[in-house]
């Protein structure tokens, strides 16, 4: 169920009535009923697997036996991989596969190395492992932060929480429903015909899609964050303005938090991670960025992109280490020129790694070719199949997104928003009601699903 679908809006409300007016003990038990339900509807064979996976994994934890913690990681492993990989027998495949799994592991991983305890109450880790907001596309939460969240729901919900989780769903639910959806449609209207495309139809297409898997993604983490804490609940954050990183290293830290913060605990650290020698160091750096090229396809193109990005922190460390590091810049304009030509040139390798990530493997290195092939500089709308209204609209909506990136670097994000003084506040909120009312029409199709839910 998507969230921007009427059908997800409807339920949710429905739900939250439910809660609010409940007695505040019942609210553990009315989220395993709600939980139960979402993931129902998405189909009973995964809803069977993922209570089998999660029963399972919660008596192994409660046993502590090692042996059966390895043994039994490597069989969800096993069975991610099948049906992600290998499903030539057509095995029905749970949604949010790879997010659950990675919870649970997180999980038995934790319990193994005594960074906490187990948990005492199936069914807080029941809520943990299908927790709705994030069952679909994560964050890939750790267990000890949620269970101290739901431990934390017998009082009286703020009105900072319901606000401001109500704005964080909003403004999700516009990047999705708006800005998203007019990106994707005019990207797709690119690459559909990107063989008979070249010079800036390319580059359009690539900064495009840049941005179109990033309001995608982050529009999801945003609603679930404010799902989450309009029933209470804190949640990390995934996204952290990454097109504003200064180097690729920094961009892991701001994109797809919880992933890159799993695989460098879990992948990254165990090998040895930069403890171990350069030359160690940069191996680890590879294969943790491989892995993640392959968590999200097998494929030759996703497993490009991982090589790419792995290649590009293995160079930056090295120019960082042998060149800026010796440079000694004491004039702030230049230190301030130095960071936007990083984030300049860490941009573009982002969005041009994209091209792997959007395509398939001959198609990427075609669209490369084409890439650096130009007749002129002039867009013809006809072949992006838009009106010359839609297309001022597109530039204003990421003008918007620029805008939105610029507060939410250099502040707290909602959280200084809500400090700002009242009517400042309200004049927010009523252009993004109109905003939303005038630019519906030109967002596309609001229920698609999320581009990550694939993964």
């Amino acid at each position: 169920m998507v969230f921007s679908s009427i059908a997800f809006l409807l339920s949710f409300f429905m739900m939250a009535i439910i809660y609010y007016f409940s007695h505040m003990s019942f609210r553990k038990g009315l989220l395993v009923l709600f939980n139960t339900i979402f993931y129902l509807l998405m189909g009973i064979e995964g809803y069977i697997y993922l209570l089998l996976i999660t029963l399972i994994s919660y008596l192994i934890a409660k046993l502590k036996k090692v042996n059966l913690t390895y043994i039994f990681i490597i069989i969800i492993l096993l069975f991610l991989a099948i049906t992600k990989y290998f499903n030539n027998l057509n095995i029905i495949i749970p949604v949010g596969i790879s997010f659950f799994t990675f919870k649970i592991i997180s999980y038995l991983l934790d319990i193994r190395n005594n960074k906490y305890d187990h948990v005492n109450n199936f069914f807080d880790y029941y809520n943990y492992v299908f927790f709705f907001a994030q069952i679909m596309s994560g964050p890939i939460e750790r267990c000890n932060n949620f269970i101290k969240g739901i431990n934390n729901l017998d009082r009286q919900l703020t009105y900072e929480e319901l606000r401001n989780g109500f704005i964080m769903f909003i403004l999700g639910l516009f990047e999705k429903i708006i800005i998203s959806a007019r990106l994707s449609e005019v990207a797709n209207n690119i690459f559909v015909n990107s063989h008979d495309l070249y010079g800036i139809y390319i580059l359009l297409g690539i900064f495009l899609y840049g941005l179109q898997i990033y309001t995608d993604f982050d529009s999801y983490s945003n609603m679930a964050i404010g799902l989450a804490k309009m029933l209470g609940i804190n949640t990390i954050r995934n996204f952290n303005v990454p097109y504003l990183a200064k180097n690729l290293s920094d961009f892991w830290k701001r994109w797809h938090i919880s992933l890159s913060s799993w695989l460098k605990d879990y992948i990254y650290i165990p090998l040895g991670g930069n403890r171990k020698g350069t030359i160690r160091r940069y191996i680890n750096v590879m294969i943790v960025s491989l892995a993640s090229g392959i968590w999200h396809g097998n494929s030759a193109n996703f497993v490009m992109w991982g090589a790419l990005h792995g290649i590009g922190q293995i160079i930056a460390n090295i120019f960082h280490i042998n060149i800026t590091n010796k440079i000694k810049v004491d004039n702030k304009l230049l230190k301030l020129i130095g960071r936007i030509i990083g984030i300049i040139i860490t941009f573009i390798f982002v969005n041009i790694c994209w091209l792997f990530f959007r395509l398939d493997f001959k198609e990427a290195i075609i669209c490369l070719k084409h890439l650096f092939i130009f007749d002129n500089f002039r867009i013809d709308l006809a072949i992006l199949n838009i009106t010359y209204l839609e297309y001022i609209i597109l530039w204003l909506l990421i003008i918007l997104l620029f805008i939105s990136d610029l507060f939410r670097y250099f502040t707290n994000g909602i959280d200084d928003f809500g400090k700002l003084p009242f009517v400042v506040r309200w004049i927010v909120y009523f252009s993004i009601v109109f905003l939303f009312v005038f630019l519906f029409p030109y967002g596309g199709n609001y229920v698609t699903d999320f581009i990550y839910s694939n993964f």
